[in-house]
């Protein structure tokens, strides 16, 4: 038996383009890169496995893409070292010699695939921990975060950055905060299990992928900040919100079956048994479409007619948002998707805002920032003090 929440069923029409791959930065929200990949089998045995194998199957296809000049000079010290705990290959590489080879990025990612990459970037770029985020997002995302942690250390930041993962959030996705400037980041990896018959194409399927994480990552990003009840302490008194879609092969937070249908769904399905969660889209689940909504809608006295509420969607958004633990945002009411232009509006009804709803006198109703302030009360459970902790309640605003 399984629990699923779908998005919405109303009438669709008038599709507008599908959302663009390449995603802008969200204003004032930095585009951090500290996000691992999956953990298969632990930590312990993926980190030995990227060690010993060097990322070899991403080595080849970088080859096999781009025709460079490799200088076997710099690969030999670099295979010598690339097989090293991370704590200790970065002081391997800061002392490497040739010098040249500890900036060989191509002799790195041949014998070290992009662990190395990012341990050498880590090397020259020591003291700028932004920067460095923000350059080696790529290779950061194939680490498992013990990895991250180790590198972030440093390059520099702040002690008090922290990665959690997802046990600290019923699995549903991985977290970054970084007090100093005041972001935090939910980090989602998800894998595509094609499916049907015939099964969506391998070009379906990346345009899928691309469009899921630039209409989640833009509708989900920078759209407003959550803070602490208390903040004595605090470099920042509020946090920017992030989100970083991730696609992997294995660790995922969410399975998406992807299937061709003669009809738009979307669904997000929890086992009842194991609680093992399950996506279910379309291959068009990102382009953002109308949404209409009759239900809950007074007819006209005059001509009987119902004036719909009217508002634009992607199933990705509004499925990513179950997926991270967010109900409808009319949930246990006669018609969850919402009755109001306000709700319909939300990300949770049939629109595409992320917001807190709240009624006239001023009690929140819904709330699309509950992971991040989820996120923000983990990071405040070793910051604040024992006596503060009753403090430690975070809201959106």
């Amino acid at each position: 038996m399984a629990d699923r929440e779908h998005a919405p069923a109303e009438a669709l029409a008038s599709a507008r383009p599908a959302a663009s791959t390449d995603l802008a930065p969200q204003p004032g929200v930095p585009s951090l890169g500290l996000f691992a990949a999956g953990r298969a089998g632990g930590p312990r045995q993926l980190a030995a496995l990227q060690r010993l194998v060097g990322n070899h199957a991403t080595s080849v296809a970088v080859q096999r893409a781009v025709a460079v000049q490799r200088d076997k000079d710099n690969e030999k010290p670099l295979a010598d070292i690339q097989g090293f705990a991370m704590p200790q290959l970065l002081a391997a590489l800061a002392t490497l010699e040739p010098a040249a080879a500890r900036t060989d990025k191509v002799a790195g990612a041949f014998v070290g695939g992009p662990r190395l990459v990012a341990a050498m970037n880590a090397v020259t770029m020591k003291g700028d921990w932004k920067a460095y985020a923000t350059a080696t997002a790529a290779e950061l995302g194939s680490l498992p975060i013990d990895q991250i942690t180790d590198i972030m250390k440093y390059v520099g930041a702040p002690k008090e950055a922290r990665t959690f993962e997802r046990g600290d959030f019923d699995g549903r996705f991985d977290a970054f905060v970084e007090p100093t400037t005041g972001l935090i980041s939910l980090i989602f990896k998800a894998k595509v299990v094609p499916g049907g018959d015939p099964p969506p194409s391998p070009k379906e399927i990346e345009t899928f992928k691309a469009q899921f994480k630039s209409i989640v990552e833009s509708t989900w990003s920078g759209k407003g900040n959550v803070r602490p009840a208390y903040a004595a302490g605090l470099k920042v008194a509020s946090f920017k919100t992030q989100v970083t879609v991730l696609w992997v092969d294995g660790g995922e937070h969410l399975p998406i079956d992807l299937k061709n249908t003669t009809y738009e769904s979307g669904e997000i399905s929890t086992d009842l048994k194991t609680g093992e969660r399950r996506g279910g889209m379309a291959p068009d689940a990102g382009v953002v479409k109308k949404r209409e909504q009759y239900q809950g809608q007074p007819k006209d006295p005059v001509t009987g007619k119902i004036t719909p509420l009217v508002s634009e969607q992607s199933t990705a958004a509004h499925e990513f948002g179950h997926a991270i633990g967010v109900d409808h945002v009319a949930h246990g009411k006669r018609t969850e998707y919402g009755e109001t232009q306000e709700e319909w509006d939300d990300v949770m009804g049939g629109g595409s805002k992320v917001q807190v709803v709240k009624d006239k006198a001023g009690k929140v109703l819904h709330d699309d920032f509950k992971p991040f302030e989820r996120i923000g009360e983990r990071w405040g459970k070793d910051f604040f003090p024992g006596a503060l902790q009753s403090k430690n309640k975070w809201s959106a605003g």
